[in-house]
């Protein structure tokens, strides 16, 4: 009798496996090719980029800028989404549509002023970081990125409600908001192809232009799909509170993972000139690869993840871990084609102008290092979407925190040594331990859920 009830809940916890792998795949395949489209638009603005700049200072003050400018906006988006996105399913599911809309014009409202708060900071900030002399920066990147501080500082303005409202559509199981991204890509490739826009100057009103233009777009496709809320400045949701249990400790946990981007750019900038340009040029190339396939799996999953975050049973934690061995295989896949194919990618999509054949092959040795990560990468993030369906925000947080202390020891170990190359390798050890913090919580809860 215990055996054939013990093979009954098995049968029944394994139902809901079904409808979520078609779910799930079919988010996949949607989300690819959006993701595909968007890739395309970045790949030109590449080679826009590289045939108008190549390698130097004007090019090396813009990405550093620009990545500090965008970093708070990538941790808000993962951030937000892996909050929003479990809350509005919870809300879907055993409240009235009003507490929905109402959680909906707060939000908006509240990122409009974040937006304004965090534009003022980025400005200021990045004007203090520029002079320090501890960075590193030559003189001449120093001062050009000095110039453009304040304008970039809009980027922050705009991203974050553009960061928002992706998270609504995502929430909504919309997938447009991935071709979306490629709009300030596209923008950027189409003005900088124009005589009237040229220098850096014309690249930073490039991309102001084309984060304006993703935002209107947002605006308009959840307006047609009549899922956009009118902003309101208020707290009175009775939501707010368990948002921001979670949410702050989801902002800890990807702040942490963001700042990849910052450690990488602290250690490239004390080498020599032309070191971030060749360090951000491979980076791009590598998330090509890396947006097709994880942004397309992470943004199926986690709106499934969350739909079934309160039924009973494991079955969800053995859809995950199909979902991330079969990540893992397509990651060493990419890797190795990658990596015998990476010198006549990055000379197709930049070796004009002013790319010469020595930099495609220095960028085509950073990014064949940074290959390395994609399985680590692949493998792990159906785990982390899983565990932010769940509101597992702590486990993250602890996975996160245990993958940067390896990538800031590995990174300072061998900078020295192997410079750029270094620094790939790090990244790939920081996702592989990120990854295997997951599975033991992960599986540890599993099996105390099966006794």
């Amino acid at each position: 009798m215990a055996a054939g009830e013990d093979a009954s809940a098995l049968a029944a916890a394994a139902q809901p496996a079904r409808p979520a792998d078609r779910t799930i795949l079919r988010g996949i395949v949607w989300g690819s090719l959006f993701v595909l489209a968007a890739k395309f638009a970045g790949a030109g603005k590449e080679m826009v980029v590289a045939w108008r700049f190549g390698v130097g200072s004007e090019i090396d003050a813009y990405l550093f800028v620009f990545n500090w400018a965008t970093w708070p906006l990538a941790v808000w988006f993962a951030a937000v989404s892996a909050v929003v996105v479990p809350l509005f399913a919870q809300l879907r599911a055993e409240r009235p549509a009003t507490e929905l809309l109402q959680m909906k014009r707060e939000l908006f409202g509240g990122s409009l002023l974040l937006g304004l708060l965090l534009g003022g900071g980025v400005a200021m900030l990045l004007h203090e970081l520029v002079s320090l002399p501890q960075l590193g920066l030559p003189a001449e990147t120093a001062a050009l990125a000095s110039t453009i501080a304040t304008p970039m500082a809009g980027l922050a303005l705009l991203g974050v409600p553009i960061c928002l409202l992706s998270a609504w559509m995502i929430a909504d199981q919309r997938y447009a908001n991935t071709l979306f991204e490629g709009i300030p890509a596209l923008a950027i490739a189409l003005l900088l192809s124009t005589a009237a826009v040229a220098g850096l100057g014309g690249l930073v009103l490039a991309t102001l232009v084309g984060f304006g233009l993703h935002l209107i777009a947002l605006l308009v496709a959840l307006g047609t799909q009549r899922s956009l809320a009118l902003p309101r400045l208020s707290l009175r949701s009775p939501h707010w509170a368990g948002l921001y249990r979670g949410i702050g400790i989801a902002l800890a946990a990807n702040a942490l993972l963001a700042a990849v981007v910052l450690i990488d750019q602290w250690f490239a900038a004390g080498l020599p000139a032309g070191s971030v340009a060749t360090l951000g040029y491979a980076n791009r190339v590598l998330a090509l690869v890396i947006g097709i396939g994880v942004t397309a799996v992470a943004r199926a999953t986690l709106p499934v993840f969350s739909a079934t975050r309160f039924e009973p049973g494991n079955a969800l934690w053995r859809v995950a871990c199909r979902w991330a061995a079969l990540l893992l295989l397509a990651g060493i896949g990419a890797a190795s084609i990658g990596w015998w194919a990476a010198e006549g990618i990055v000379g197709l999509l930049y070796e004009r102008g002013a790319f010469g054949g020595q930099d495609t092959q220095a960028v085509a040795h950073v990014l064949r290092h940074g290959l390395l990560q994609l399985p680590f990468y692949f493998g792990a993030v159906v785990l982390q979407t899983m565990f932010s369906a769940q509101a597992w925000y702590g486990a993250l947080l602890l996975a996160s925190a245990a993958g940067m202390a390896v990538k800031l020891i590995a990174s300072a170990w061998l900078i020295d040594s192997h410079g750029l190359i270094g620094l790939q390798w790090s990244t790939a050890a920081m996702f592989a331990a990120q990854g295997l913090v997951l599975f033991i919580i992960g599986r540890t809860h599993a099996r105390s859920m099966a006794t």
